[in-house]
């Protein structure tokens, strides 16, 4: 959003993920701007850090209609990253295998633990280590070893085993690179005032 003020300063609010900035002719003046109040009857906007006046030719029904677009869209962005986030580390909680022995072999995450069921029944709470080898076809734990049937993913299985214990260990964190293409919708409002 972009107008001038009655000082002739050219004003700008800019979204940027789930934050909005501030600029002062091009320069950065607020960044993470929380408030930007709109008086249509004086024709007036306060911000964190001041006011201004607006000109008389500026309409101020659009320039509300873009801020609360604006600030809709910013908040919009915050919620999504925030479900993005439960959502990539609930994404892969429990993989579940049978073994060449016949064995029903469960990885379970609670959190940022994972722990390894054998037929349903507790084996090792909070294992360290799950290897498999492609090639062998065989896998390895932080007690002891098995062997995959024929039939079985593996890199399937690797991926989720993957996917498990980077979620576990908290790497699948939130980038605000993710949201920026997401949600696009009114990104600057720039106007300029009188003076």
């Amino acid at each position: 959003i972009t107008f001038t003020d009655v000082d002739g300063d050219l004003v700008s609010l800019r979204r940027k993920g789930c934050r909005i900035d501030v600029y002062l002719n091009g320069k950065l003046e607020i960044k993470g701007v929380r408030n930007f109040t709109i008086d249509v009857n004086k024709r007036t906007y306060h911000d964190d850090t001041g006011f201004g006046e607006f000109r008389p030719e500026e309409d101020l029904t659009e320039l509300c209609r873009l801020r609360d677009s604006m600030f809709a869209s910013a908040a919009g962005a915050a919620a999504d990253s925030a479900d993005d986030h439960r959502n990539r580390r609930q994404a892969c909680m429990e993989i579940t295998f049978t073994d060449v022995d016949g064995d029903l072999v469960s990885l379970r995450r609670k959190g940022c633990r994972i722990d390894v069921y054998l037929n349903g029944k507790l084996e090792i709470k909070g294992v360290r280590n799950f290897t498999i080898d492609v090639n062998k076809r065989t896998y390895h734990d932080d007690t002891g070893f098995g062997e995959f049937r024929p039939e079985e993913d593996l890199t399937e299985l690797c991926r989720l085993r993957d996917s498990m214990f980077a979620s576990a260990a908290g790497a699948a964190a939130d980038s605000a690179d993710d949201h920026r293409n997401r949600r696009q919708a009114c990104m600057e409002i720039t106007f300029t005032d009188v003076d």
